[in-house]
């Protein structure tokens, strides 16, 4: 469902429909993994970091629930979500480079969107 402004007004968000299943192949892209290894169980390191930043993009630039957004990465609990929320916040605080990473991730994010 889209919603448009009326002429005049200002500050009205546009909501677009977005396929969710994009935003992993375009963040699989961005990190150069495969959709499927965004998707496992694997926990190494490039691969959690990737998912980070989606869940980072998912619950703060869209606005989704926890359970939704571990529900469309193959099943996560929410608890999970949250965790990986926390480190990736504290992550961003303490490591500079990873700011610069997560300011081209979203602007190709958006862009591609």
């Amino acid at each position: 469902m889209t919603y448009f402004a009326a002429p005049g007004l200002k500050g009205l968000k546009v909501k677009t429909k977005v396929d969710y299943n994009k935003i992993v192949i375009l963040s699989a892209d961005f990190f150069n993994l495969a959709p499927e290894q965004i998707l496992s169980k694997s926990r190494r390191m490039d691969i959690v970091d990737a998912r980070r930043h989606i869940i980072h993009y998912l619950r703060i630039e869209r606005g989704l629930t926890l359970s939704k957004i571990g529900s469309l990465l193959n099943g996560k609990d929410h608890t999970t979500i949250i965790h990986g929320l926390k480190s990736f916040s504290d992550l961003c605080q303490t490591e500079p480079k990873k700011q610069l990473i997560l300011k081209d991730y979203l602007f190709y994010i958006t862009s591609q969107l």
